[in-house]
């Protein structure tokens, strides 16, 4: 092998050994590596974004008045999106009594806790009322603001992107159902401080029915509730709003509550869904079954509630009785 040459100033060593040469071109390469990884990987992940972009489709629904939503692809969720894509309209016992409600209080505002990707929020807000909306998921949030910048509506809504629960915490998000996005189920993380900032996706902060009253510009408001069987948590935190606002109604999905009632590792057990149902009854409110079928439920039985979803009445609102076909008491 050739001598190497000692280097001078201004002077580039004429030779090397070959260790040294195998180290040079490996930094070369590196370097090289690097500075593509650099320039590629941002281009890489705008594409990306783009692609995700193009793949949201927004529809009209077959409301009236109609909105534009947009829904998941049917096969990441059936239910919903696949109703909304397939006929312009989800859960039409809701959107009736919903539609019917917002007629009988016309300065109502609407406070939406489960939007998901704004069906019954871009509904009310179409009919001219204000709307506070909250969505924990993360997906669906995007939906949900997508979806509004689309439309022109003429009252106010406002997102929040948060759980609900009885008090600040951070939730982790968790899917139950395959095919179903709108069956995102929740779980408090208690030993992490709420009021750090959330970086991960799969969590996000919890606030207090309670916490809503300064989004509320109304003295009246009809809630609808369907947040997987985390309304026993919610309303537990939720006296100073129904002091402070006339809610004639509340629409609450009870699948969820029913189906794991007599499980101990439920958000809502057996002893938790009573106190709720005599909570609600206290404050004055009936509880109706309107799916799958319209009945008057005994609050002593709770457990015995073979029923979907329950619009709660107050004693003082304008009765829905006249509207509804009421097949039998349970």
């Amino acid at each position: 092998m050739k001598d190497c040459v000692p280097l001078v100033s201004n002077q580039v060593a004429p030779c090397s050994t070959t260790a040294d040469s195998f180290q040079a071109i490996f930094l070369l390469g590196y370097i090289v590596s690097t500075c593509l990884h650099g320039i590629i990987t941002p281009y890489k992940r705008r594409i990306e974004r783009l692609q995700d972009a193009s793949r949201v489709v927004c529809v009209e629904s077959k409301t009236d008045p109609n909105f534009v939503i947009c829904p998941y692809q049917k096969e990441e969720d059936l239910y919903v999106s696949g109703s909304i894509r397939d006929t312009g309209i989800w859960d039409s016992d809701l959107t009736h009594l919903l539609k019917i409600t917002l007629s009988l209080y016309k300065k109502s505002a609407v406070i939406d806790l489960g939007a998901f990707i704004g069906y019954f929020t871009f509904l009310a807000g179409a009919l001219g009322h204000d709307v506070v909306a909250v969505e924990p998921f993360n997906s669906s949030f995007k939906k949900l603001k997508h979806g509004l910048a689309l439309n022109d509506f003429p009252g106010t809504i406002k997102l929040l992107h948060r759980a609900l629960s009885n008090k600040p915490s951070l939730i982790r998000m968790g899917k139950n159902q395959k095919f179903n996005l709108g069956n995102m189920q929740v779980h408090i993380e208690e030993d992490i401080d709420a009021r750090k900032n959330v970086h991960n996706n799969d969590m996000v902060e919890a606030i207090t029915m309670n916490d809503l009253r300064k989004y509320i510009h109304s003295k009246q408001a009809i809630v609808k509730m369907d947040i997987e069987g985390y309304e026993c948590k919610a309303l537990e935190t939720s006296s100073l709003l129904f002091q402070e606002l006339f809610i004639p109604y509340i629409f609450m999905e009870w699948f969820i509550i029913r189906t794991n009632i007599k499980e101990n590792d439920t958000a809502c057990p057996a002893e938790d869904a009573i106190k709720l149902v005599n909570y609600l009854v206290n404050l004055g409110y009936t509880p109706i079954g309107y799916h799958p079928n319209y009945k008057l439920l005994d609050p002593c039985c709770v457990l015995d509630w073979k029923i979907d979803d329950i619009l709660w009445q107050h004693k003082n609102a304008k009765s829905l009785l006249p509207f509804v076909d009421l097949t039998y008491r349970e």
